[in-house]
């Protein structure tokens, strides 16, 4: 999925609640981590934080945060408790 396409799911009601909304964005969120995390691409990471560096404002430069990506070793092996509120029926 293209980054226009999933703007567009994950905005888009389907006639749903903002449940099903916030449902979307975060299979969105759990799809990205994971592409990032992929072996696939690890030999991308110099591209990966280029892009990062025109998005997303720190204080790190591209050296440092390349650094810290070896030296906490592989991502795949942390655990990120993740949650997000359903509705329920009552």
């Amino acid at each position: 999925m293209d980054g226009t396409t999933a703007l567009k799911f994950v905005r888009s009601r389907h006639g749903d609640s903002d449940f099903g909304r916030s449902l979307r964005q975060f299979a969105v969120l759990v799809g990205v981590e994971n592409k990032l995390i992929s072996f696939q691409s690890l030999g991308k990471l110099d591209n990966i934080i280029g892009t990062l560096f025109t998005i997303v404002k720190t204080d790190l430069n591209p050296g440092t945060v390349k650094t810290l990506l070896t030296v906490f070793g592989d991502p795949g092996k942390y655990k990120i408790p993740k949650f997000n509120l359903r509705q329920t029926m009552s």
